[in-house]
C-alpha cells in the first residue's frame, strides 16, 4: 500500500517500475484507502451525523461525509463519499485537507512539490492542471488552483490549494483526493479538465 501525504519525505512507495500500472486502491491518505469501509473509522451514528449537503456537487448516487482529523498528525480535516444506501459505507474518495490560512504561498509551494512527486508516480496518467473561480464564493474573489490524475486503470488523484477571500472567512488549505473509477465516471464524466468539469468535492 502506497502512501499520500503532503509531506515528500512522508510518501513512501513500495516500487516505481514504469512496468506496472498504478490503480488507485493501492494507495492511502493517512492510512485510509479507495474501498475502504467507513466503518474501520467511525461508528455509523459518527458517519450519519456527519453527512452534509454538498453545494458544489449536488448527488443522489453518493453521499458526502465531512469529517474533522480522527487525530491525525497531517491532516485537519477528512471528507468521504460513499454509496448511498451501502451499508457498508465503502469508501469511494477521499480527500485530506491541510489548513494554510493567510499563507496561501506556502500551500503553493508545497502543491509545487507534490506535482514533481506525483508525476512521476503518475506517469503514465493523463495530467490536467487548472485554476479557476470557487463557485462557493459570488465575488469571484476566492480560486482553486488544482492538479488532476487520471489514471489508466480508472479512478485519479487531485492535489490542490484554495485561496478564500477574505470576506468568506474559511481557512485557505491544501487538499489531496483519491476517487474511484466509479466516483470520477459518475461525477465527471467528461474528465476533469472538461468544459465545466473540475474535480473537486470540498466545500
Amino acid at each position: 500500500m502506497k502512501k499520500l501525504s503532503t509531506y515528500l519525505f512522508l510518501i513512501l512507495f513500495s516500487f516505481h517500475t514504469s512496468s506496472l500500472v498504478a490503480d488507485i486502491r493501492d494507495f492511502e491518505i493517512d492510512g485510509i484507502a479507495i474501498g475502504d469501509s467507513l466503518l474501520d473509522y467511525f461508528s455509523e451514528k459518527e458517519i450519519k451525523d456527519n453527512i452534509v449537503t454538498n453545494p458544489i456537487i449536488k448527488s443522489k448516487k453518493f453521499t458526502y461525509v465531512q469529517t474533522n482529523s480522527r487525530n491525525s498528525k497531517i491532516y485537519d480535516e477528512f471528507d468521504f463519499w460513499y454509496k448511498t444506501n451501502d451499508k457498508n459505507y465503502e469508501i469511494h474518495s477521499i480527500s485530506g485537507i491541510i489548513y494554510y490560512d493567510k499563507n496561501i504561498d506556502d500551500c503553493s509551494k508545497k502543491l509545487d512539490e507534490l506535482d514533481e512527486e506525483l508525476s512521476t508516480i503518475f506517469k503514465d496518467a493523463k495530467r490536467w492542471r487548472g485554476t479557476r473561480k470557487h463557485p462557493a464564493d459570488k465575488s469571484g474573489k476566492s480560486t482553486i488552483k488544482q492538479i488532476s490524475y487520471d489514471l489508466k486503470s480508472g479512478g485519479g488523484a487531485s492535489i490542490g490549494c484554495i485561496n478564500w477571500s477574505s470576506k468568506m472567512d474559511y481557512p485557505d488549505g491544501l487538499f489531496v483526493i483519491l476517487d474511484s473509477k466509479e466516483f470520477r465516471r459518475a461525477m465527471y464524466p467528461g474528465g476533469c479538465g472538461s468544459g465545466s468539469s473540475f474535480c473537486y468535492n470540498r466545500y
